[in-house]
């Protein structure tokens, strides 16, 4: 008798927890960049792009080129921003949307992809200087989906 009147409980919580089990593609598509793919991808191309910008110096063409750069923006402590460089030509697809911070991996930011099969993502850098000002550097990256486990 106990359990008949538990059974409806337990199926209106199955069905919650089986629906609460989707992913969203945006969900799917921000869980892909990891701290391991950061090290790997991310920070190699964004880092020399990130202490040139925060020091003032010039940015190679052939830098910005080759790290795939979409933009670099320095960002005040009050919250200023400057562009120094953009290039909307590099930019892949998008949806329009945007994590500015994913779970997995510090201080990266992800432009959702318009699919997930792309090959290719936008992603964001942030890196914060000493006296409190930060370089944000968007990069093309592969599209870890797509990368061999």
């Amino acid at each position: 008798m106990r359990l008949n009147r538990q059974l409806p409980l337990l199926l209106a919580f199955l069905m919650i927890a089986g629906t609460g089990c989707r992913r969203t593609p945006h969900q799917i598509a921000a869980d892909s960049i990891t701290a391991h793919f950061v090290l790997k991808y991310v920070r190699p191309m964004s880092y020399p792009v990130a202490v040139l910008a925060y020091k003032g110096l010039d940015i190679p063409p052939a830098l910005l080129a080759s790290n795939r750069v979409t933009l670099v923006e320095l960002i005040s402590q009050t919250g200023d921003r400057r562009t120094i460089f953009e290039d909307e030509k590099r930019r892949p697809p998008t949806d329009g949307g945007m994590i500015t911070g994913v779970e997995h991996a510090s201080k990266i930011g992800l432009f959702y992809p318009a699919s997930l099969d792309q090959p290719e993502i936008e992603v964001r850098v942030n890196y914060y200087c000493e006296l409190g000002d930060s370089v944000a550097v968007h990069i093309v990256v592969p599209n870890p989906l797509l990368l061999p486990k």
